[in-house]
């Protein structure tokens, strides 16, 4: 396919905001280059890239190269990443709400857009990610982007949208709005209104994300006797309920994204290593 990636598990004071560090090669020098479509997986990504070249993203001005630091915000949509030339990245994939914990920027303000993080978080984090591509390696940035992220974590607490992001994306997006809102002990406006104002999504389209990561894992993994059983699988009412929805987050039918499936990056949002 041309892309390899590596994931790494944070630490565990750290797992309630970052999901995972990762690197990627990608090799896009060939004639034709190198475009993967990025399926919705409910997270936000900090990706500093490592070389001199950078992917390529669709903005308002059309196609162009992405900042030195890039910050991709929850996507609701599947969408593309072409790379000329060979790019290497280590990034941070970060949970929603453990973002705005952290940084104290509300995720609404960066759905479905691609921002360089130095406009988004400021000039210390320039100086940050300079030291972070100056190390040397990848357990180095690790230790680095660890260190860095805990001084921001300081005595700040998770607001209740994390603990119900948490319960959507373990349950595969299953269970109901209601349910969440009981185990979070809130009422259901008053998480509808939360997600929206911190995640820019409601409960139900954050579901809709979590379960269609749940049938991408079916896929992949082979877990299924046809799609009428990964629909079933996933909690879907019907194969043609399971089929509405994929086509609207995808872009593109079950059928023909099993036989396009190396063009796409995938995420485990719920690894059964932490777990």
């Amino acid at each position: 396919m041309g892309a390899h990636i590596q994931e790494y598990r944070p630490s565990d004071d750290l797992r309630p905001y970052v999901q995972r560090f990762w690197t990627g090669c990608f090799d896009g020098s060939h004639a034709h280059g190198l475009a993967l479509r990025v399926v919705p997986n409910g997270f936000l990504e900090f990706i500093l890239h490592l070389t001199d070249h950078h992917c390529d993203l669709h903005g308002a001005a059309g196609w162009g190269q992405s900042p030195d630091h890039t910050l991709i915000g929850v996507q609701s949509e599947t969408y593309e990443v072409r790379f000329t030339r060979a790019v290497e990245v280590f990034a941070i994939r970060l949970k929603p709400a453990g973002f705005c914990t952290l940084f104290g920027v509300p995720v609404s303000e960066l759905l479905n857009t691609h921002e360089d993080l130095v406009a988004v978080l400021g000039t210390r984090f320039r100086a940050f990610a300079v030291r972070l591509r100056d190390a040397p390696g990848t357990p180095a940035r690790i230790r680095a982007a660890e260190q860095y992220l805990l001084q921001a974590v300081g005595q700040r607490d998770l607001a209740y949208v994390n603990r119900a992001a948490e319960l959507i994306r373990a349950s595969g997006g299953t269970l109901r709005v209601a349910d969440v809102a009981d185990r979070v002990y809130i009422s259901t406006r008053q998480l509808e209104r939360a997600f929206k104002k911190t995640i820019g999504l409601s409960p139900k389209q954050y579901m809709r994300i979590a379960r269609l990561n749940r049938v991408q894992k079916l896929l992949r993994e082979g877990q299924h006797r046809g799609l009428a059983d990964v629909a079933y699988q996933a909690g879907y009412a019907d194969q043609s309920h399971f089929t509405r929805d994929f086509k609207l987050l995808v872009g593109k039918p079950p059928v023909r994204f099993l036989s396009e499936q190396e063009a796409y990056v995938e995420v485990d949002v719920n690894p059964r290593a932490d777990a």
